[in-house]
């Protein structure tokens, strides 16, 4: 299901996560993770960031 796809990959906090898969109506749950979304690009604009995945940020691992 596409809302649940969004809920389980959107950049979200847990509890946002969890309070959206919580939604049993699936245009509730869209309607809610639309808001959610403007929200964060709304949030990115201002900031002029993308968000990365901390992985990328970690170093290389040493040879040694």
């Amino acid at each position: 299901m596409l809302s649940h796809l969004v809920a389980a990959t959107a950049a979200l906090t847990v509890d946002d996560r969890q309070r959206l898969l919580a939604i049993d109506d699936t245009a509730t749950r869209l309607r809610a993770e639309l808001r959610l979304l403007n929200r964060e690009a709304a949030l990115l604009r201002q900031v002029r960031a993308v968000p990365v995945p901390l992985s990328e940020l970690a170093p290389p691992p040493a040879p040694n």
